[in-house]
């Protein structure tokens, strides 16, 4: 017909009568075939994606859909096919694809590029951390700029996860988790945050332990990122309550975070757990973050394979999110032999491999004040001699070094020197993705950490390989 001859260029007396194997190219022969084969059992083939070539040996994306014609017998006899020109469609998919991509790339730039100069904050603030003589009106600066730092690498990595969940590339690392210890655990760490800000906070727990499987780190994220909300929409004054029960029949562990706050209309309900969505602006709350933390929330809890909700009665009733996942069988009991404690007064020689200076000043007096012998070098082939020489227990080291080698390169040469081959190597970086953490690990990396990582971490983490170690040999 006149659709055909637009779409693949024959006259209808050139065509009619040749094998319908002239319109597939040689790579498309064999599913050809089986379409054919599906015809003569007598299914139906409904919007399956090809490729067809024209007169001119243009190659076509088309849509097929393919039924059987059958004669009075039922027998099958020929077949009806409708093809579709889908270019334009493909073509904006691959546009698609290709901005995805470029979305990626610049999310996986600037989550370094901002983590870097936080990270000098960061150390910077832990530093002062250390230091008992500040006066009290510089304690107080200290506090804010802690609590704003903080606030700052919340939003970078909820900017992160967002994007890597919907493309899939969050891994759960599952275990038996209690949900009680873990809310009592976090509302501890949140009580006094709470009462500088005047809001009441109320807990309930249940009398026993209520075990799911899942990701601890995770599930911790999802409650802080729930509570968060809370205290962004409370005024002073007001409360929030936390409870964890089982539901009616016990195969789920309930968790809801209740506030007297500024309350949900229905409009936002609506939109509520999409990336970048936020509440309406009351006249007592402009929108607050990104946006992203509830959207976080529900892609975490979905891969838990639990769900979220929100609820409220409307504008200044205040909310409640509830969160349900699969309770599991509680684990055995642990073993009663006690762990060796760890030797947190050891001291450990320490290399830090950092091309910003800002950063490996902070982080270098960090560790030296916790009593660590520590070197610093600002490039990779520097750092890689510096090693030689000093033989440090631990090597920190950054991944994006300017210069002809980068942390990869670093991580390599060392383990390929017998001096260092056993050196404890931790990449300290702000490129924080899943094919990162792969390809440091590839590299010889024995730990990951992202920018700006937590000094506790990081001074439990060198007291470890001290005690673990015998005292290097040599001086330098």
């Amino acid at each position: 017909n006149q659709g055909a001859e637009i779409l693949y260029g024959y006259r209808a007396d050139e065509i009619v009568g040749r094998p319908v194997s002239v319109l597939a190219p040689p790579e498309q022969l064999d599913e050809q075939r089986e379409l054919l084969a599906k015809i003569v059992r007598g299914e139906s083939v409904v919007h399956f994606d090809s490729v067809r070539r024209s007169k001119d040996g243009r190659l076509i994306p088309v849509s097929l859909s393919v039924s059987p014609i059958r004669d009075a017998d039922g027998n099958v006899i020929g077949a009806a096919k409708i093809a579709r020109d889908i270019t334009d469609r493909k073509r904006t998919e691959e546009l698609l694809r290709d901005a995805d991509r470029r979305k990626d790339n610049f999310l996986a730039v600037l989550g370094h590029e901002l983590r870097n100069p936080l990270a000098g904050i960061v150390n910077g603030v832990q530093v002062l951390e250390f230091l008992d003589a500040l006066p009290d009106d510089m304690i107080e600066v200290r506090e804010i700029m802690k609590r704003q730092a903080t606030q700052m690498t919340r939003l970078i990595d909820d900017l992160l996860d967002v994007s890597r969940i919907a493309r899939g590339k969050v891994t759960l690392r599952k275990e038996l988790v209690d949900v009680m210890a873990l809310v009592g655990q976090i509302a501890g760490d949140l009580r006094l945050r709470l009462r500088e800000k005047h809001i009441e906070l109320a807990v309930d727990l249940p009398d026993e332990p209520m075990w799911v499987e899942g990701d601890p780190v995770r599930l911790a994220q999802v409650l802080g990122n729930l509570i968060d909300n809370a205290v962004k929409f409370t005024d002073s004054g007001g409360r929030i309550a936390i409870q964890v029960r089982p539901n009616a029949d016990r195969t789920q562990a309930v968790l809801a975070v209740h506030d007297t706050g500024a309350g949900l209309t229905e409009e936002s309900r609506a939109t509520l757990f999409e990336p970048f969505s936020q509440a309406a602006e009351t006249l007592s709350h402009s929108p607050l973050g990104l946006g992203l933390g509830l959207a976080l929330v529900k892609g975490l809890v979905e891969l838990h394979g639990g769900t979220v909700s929100a609820d409220s009665d409307g504008p200044g009733t205040g909310s409640t999110f509830t969160v349900s996942l699969a309770l599991s069988k509680a684990p055995p009991p642990l073993s009663a032999t006690p762990a060796a404690p760890l030797a947190m007064g050891t001291v450990c020689r320490g290399l830090i491999i950092e091309d910003n200076e800002d950063v490996s000043r902070a982080f270098s007096r960090l560790l030296e004040l916790a009593g660590h012998q520590v070197a610093v070098a600002h490039d990779g082939p520097s750092g890689v001699e510096l090693a030689r020489q000093f033989q440090p227990d631990i090597v920190f080291c950054d991944i994006g070094l300017g210069g002809s080698m980068d942390g990869y390169d670093v991580a390599r040469a060392l383990r390929a020197e017998d001096r260092t081959k056993s050196t404890y190597l931790v990449a300290v970086t702000g490129l924080g993705q899943d094919d990162d953490r792969r390809r440091a690990a590839a590299a010889g990396f024995d730990r990951h950490l992202t920018k700006p990582a937590n000094h506790g971490e990081l001074l439990a983490m060198m007291a470890e390989v001290s005690a673990s170690r015998t005292p290097a040999v040599g001086g330098y």
